[in-house]
């Protein structure tokens, strides 16, 4: 078997013996595949509906136990989504639970209404959940936010709205440190419950796919359009009386402890890089995705997330843009048009003409503008 590698996808290329009649001629097939975010070849996946999705468990989760993992879930569907309708991606993902990973079987009884943080401190998020009983509500009120990820589908490209925890690789000695289940008051760790909940180097989550903000994606927080009580309410004094038992309902301990190691704090979305000291900026650097291999002047570091911030800046909404001014009390009395209140956000921000672009160096100079230029272009793209 060969198997050129292109951009973004792979062509694998079978070339089978036939037996019987014809036998001895030489088939050649082309199958699209592609590669994910760990480099894995992915093939297309011809399941329709979420009964296929649930013969995939044993594929899916290779030690049997989805305790605590329903990133794989989440990612198994993600890196085939190209493959497939928006429509089909979107009926999928409804089939497993958010909290625990149990697969689940979408319907109103498995349907609810959350309320959550956003992670870019925005406000809160509307939206529809499935899980596997009532006790993940309170689970995920207390530990998962919203935030965003655009997935690549056969339709094209859409930015949805997913769930998301903090990164418990972060510190994946927190894998095995002891605790009690409230059940049956065995002493366990993470690693004995939650044996898919693994870490490789650098502290990535094994098999995770990761949110705009660099969160773990659990699942998609499905648009929720109906007049239905939020669940939030709903199961408040339910919630408050297993907190009071020790938790001795749904996942126990298990869920909680894992998403508890690093839990995701609503952070602005547009910073100031000139107020962070060099700790900070290199780690807002890496939150934002970028290359920081090589940059070890502070200066140069406030330089790239300003570039960043300004980036950020130009893809937001009119609408985003007044709510990001009127947080930082700026006036915007007679200001309407979108250029405008960028420039002053800019000047709010200190991040107003950060760097050099592309389309404005000077190549015939002598002071590297354009390698910086080309450079920042990289590190902001990668």
């Amino acid at each position: 078997m060969k198997s050129p590698v292109h951009v973004g996808s792979v062509v694998l290329l079978a070339i089978c013996t036939c037996l019987g009649e014809g036998a001895g001629r030489s088939v050649k097939r082309s199958v699209q595949a592609r590669r994910n975010a760990f480099g894995e070849v992915v093939e297309p996946w011809e399941g329709k509906d979420v009964q296929a999705l649930h013969q995939e468990y044993s594929n899916i989760f290779k030690h049997g136990n989805r305790n605590a993992a329903s990133h794989l879930w989440s990612s198994f569907l993600i890196d085939r989504a190209p493959f497939m309708s928006a429509k089909r991606f979107e009926k999928l993902s409804a089939g497993y639970c958010a909290v625990s990973g149990s697969p689940v079987t979408p319907m109103a009884q498995t349907r609810y209404k959350m309320k959550l943080k956003r992670v870019d401190g925005m406000g809160t998020q509307m939206g529809y959940m499935y899980y596997c009983c009532w006790p993940c509500v309170c689970d995920t009120e207390d530990f998962i936010r919203a935030d965003t990820k655009t997935i690549q589908t056969r339709d094209g490209a859409r930015k949805y709205n997913v769930v998301v925890i903090g990164n418990p690789c972060s510190n994946p000695k927190a894998l095995h440190e002891p605790f009690v289940q409230p059940f049956d008051k065995r002493r366990t760790t993470i690693a004995a419950s939650a044996p898919e909940v693994q870490c490789m180097a650098a502290g990535r989550l094994q098999g995770a796919t990761m949110s705009d903000n660099g969160f773990v994606i659990l699942s998609l927080f499905f648009d929720a359009s109906g007049n239905e009580q939020l669940a939030n309410d709903e199961y408040r004094s339910m919630c408050d009386d297993r907190k009071d038992a020790g938790y001795n309902s749904g996942m126990g301990e298990i869920f909680r402890r894992v998403a508890a190691i690093s839990p995701v704090k609503a952070f602005p979305l547009l910073i100031a890089p000139a107020k962070l000291d060099s700790k900070q900026l290199r780690s807002e650097a890496i939150r934002r995705g970028l290359n920081t291999k090589g940059i070890a002047d502070k200066a140069e570091l406030v330089n790239l997330l300003s570039h960043s911030v300004n980036t950020e800046l130009r893809k937001l909404s009119v609408k985003a843009l007044r709510m990001e001014a009127f947080k930082r009390g700026l006036d915007l009395k007679g200001i309407a048009d979108k250029a405008d209140i960028v420039q002053l956000l800019e000047e709010s921000l200190g991040v107003l003409n950060s760097s050099p672009q592309m389309s404005e160096c000077d190549s015939s100079s002598n002071d590297d503008s354009c390698s910086a230029a080309s450079e920042l272009e990289a590190a902001t793209t990668s």
